[in-house]
């Protein structure tokens, strides 16, 4: 059998491309470091790299939009698995109808919400009272 036929350097480009888009989008764009474009084409400019191997760029392409749907139903049907493991604990939690004790945050940030509420009331009384005292001395003022 016959080896298939070298790409040639339009295919060769065209697929570098299509590699690059992936990359960039996949791993450049998500933590804002080039170093995995630098990395491709450094991999193409190579003397013995990528665009010497006849099929080493399509390998790297198919590679490339496999990990990528794998990724994609991965998260499609394994959503719980990118969750870390306090949220995991919590849903599997509520999922039995029980409810997880508040931590030390939560608890300070339920103090400072009832701290803020209260004064709000209390400032609300002491405007009431304030009203009512007004209230009471302007008949008294007017006779």
């Amino acid at each position: 059998m016959a080896a298939p036929a070298a790409p040639s350097p339009a295919e060769l480009r065209a697929t570098l491309r299509q590699i690059l888009r992936i990359v960039n989008r996949e791993y450049t764009a998500r933590n804002a470091n080039r170093l995995w474009s630098r990395g491709v084409t450094d991999l193409f400019r190579a003397a013995p790299g990528l665009a010497t191997h006849p099929h080493g760029a399509r390998n790297l392409l198919a590679f490339l939009h496999g990990h990528n749907e794998h990724r994609r139903l991965f998260e499609l049907y394994w959503p719980n698995s990118l969750l870390s493991n306090e949220e995991k604990l919590r849903r599997t939690v509520n999922t039995v109808g029980l409810a997880m004790p508040g931590t030390l945050d939560d608890r300070i940030a339920q103090g400072e919400e009832r701290r803020e509420r209260e004064i709000a009331r209390y400032k609300e009384m002491e405007a009431d009272k304030a009203d009512q005292l007004l209230s009471q001395a302007k008949p008294s003022a007017s006779s």
